[in-house]
């Protein structure tokens, strides 16, 4: 699954607007096509996307996450844990791309995922498995 990271949200580290280990992150569903989303916008939240509706599995401002921070050979990178949704009556079918949100800080932007090429996830006939990249949702690499 592509992913890309808000430029914004390193940022929102650096001034300690955000605090990734002690914080509550989440992945919502927003009905955007990932290709349409704006990775340089300046300070995304949850609200600049349209998210799905809540029903069935889905629950209104998505699914928890946990972050985790490793480093190797120079590289520090931040993960998040996978999310899988199981498919039910009443579950969103219009969903594309996967959003993380730092809820604790307003529910600010930290990553997008391409859920499905583009075409919309049927929750109600189809589970959701998400494989959060294995580079994680930034690394940083000193050389």
């Amino acid at each position: 699954m592509a992913t890309k990271t808000f430029a914004y949200y390193p940022y929102l580290e650096g001034t300690g607007a955000v605090n990734n280990a002690t914080d509550t992150f989440k992945m919502a569903i927003v009905t955007e096509d990932y290709s349409t989303i704006d990775a340089i916008a300046t300070d995304p939240t949850l609200t600049t996307f349209t998210e799905v509706a809540q029903g069935g599995n889905y629950t209104a401002g998505g699914v928890s996450v946990t972050p985790s921070y490793t480093y190797s050979a120079g590289t520090t990178k931040l993960d998040f844990t996978d999310v899988s949704i199981a498919k039910g009556a009443g579950s969103p079918v219009n969903g594309k791309t996967g959003v993380i949100i730092n809820v604790t800080a307003g529910n600010k932007a930290v990553q997008a995922v391409d859920l499905n090429s583009g075409v919309a996830v049927d929750l109600v006939n189809d589970d959701l498995n998400v494989t959060i990249s294995n580079t994680g949702a930034y690394a940083i690499t000193v050389s």
